[in-house]
């Protein structure tokens, strides 16, 4: 069984704090009072920062906040905590909005081929679109990522298993399928309860009310993208380049990938 424990460390007494005012639509704390709230000293970028007051629930002060169902609003005379029924900074509207921003972005990558900064990020490496089921939570979530690393287990590691990991050539191939996989999702997108978004994050999930979409359901969603020359276009980053994440590649290497179903 996973544990649903928000883990808050220090900043539980902010939690408390927030938590015993539910009544209030805006709480306004200073900075001075936030210090003798939690006894410690806040870092000078608080003050002088305002997106330190993040809503980002991997970062362990937010969950204090977001577990009191609030958001902040940082200004030189202290913090406004705002009540909120969602967790992440943006609604499903601007999410998808954004969503379109970056898939079209993702498309004119493909038709153009790579560029020399896109290659030394790596992002015209091999990347996976996994699909990660948390029964506990009732939620499934995809994400990508590059396919040197093992983000996608250790993503699952609150209970969830992984159920797809579909290979791409890059990662502009990568963005639209999982771009394919939301847009089937889309009646039931959802977030997921903190004690899971403190590990995993707030978006791209989807309710169990959704089955699990196939590979062949999301491929014929991307349509023809998976049609241009690139889309099975990748440029190699050297192992020692990617080592010391070097902002210069040299000696790349093209191989070409089909999608597959894991």
């Amino acid at each position: 069984m996973t544990s649903t424990e928000i883990r808050m460390g220090p900043w539980r007494p902010l939690y408390e704090y927030l938590a015993h005012r539910p009544d209030k639509a805006n709480i306004n704390i200073t900075y001075d009072d936030i210090e003798a709230i939690v006894q410690l000293p806040l870092p000078s970028t608080a003050r002088s920062r305002p997106e330190w007051w993040t809503v980002i629930p991997l970062k362990q002060r937010a969950r204090s906040w977001l577990a009191a169902g609030r958001h902040p609003s940082a200004s030189d005379a202290g913090v406004v905590f705002r009540r909120t029924e969602r967790l992440a900074a943006r609604s499903l509207s601007d999410q998808r909005r954004l969503r379109f921003q970056m898939e079209s972005h993702a498309v004119s990558s493909l038709r153009f081929g790579p560029s020399r900064d896109e290659v030394d990020q790596g992002w015209w490496e091999p990347h996976d679109v996994y699909l990660i089921h948390f029964p506990e939570a009732r939620v499934t979530k995809v994400g990508i990522t590059n396919s040197r690393t093992g983000r996608a287990q250790e993503l699952s590691t609150p209970g969830g298993t992984v159920v797809q990991a579909n290979r791409l050539a890059n990662r502009f191939g990568a963005v639209v399928l999982e771009g394919a996989f939301l847009q089937l999702a889309d009646d039931l997108r959802t977030e997921p309860p903190l004690w899971l978004a403190q590990t995993t994050g707030v978006t791209e999930f989807w309710s169990d009310s959704f089955p699990t979409p196939s590979i062949d359901m999301a491929l014929a969603v991307v349509g023809s993208v998976a049609e241009l020359s690139n889309w099975k276009a990748s440029v190699l980053r050297p192992a020692d380049v990617v080592a010391v994440e070097a902002s210069e590649a040299t000696n790349v290497s093209w191989s070409t990938e089909r999608p597959r179903s894991g």
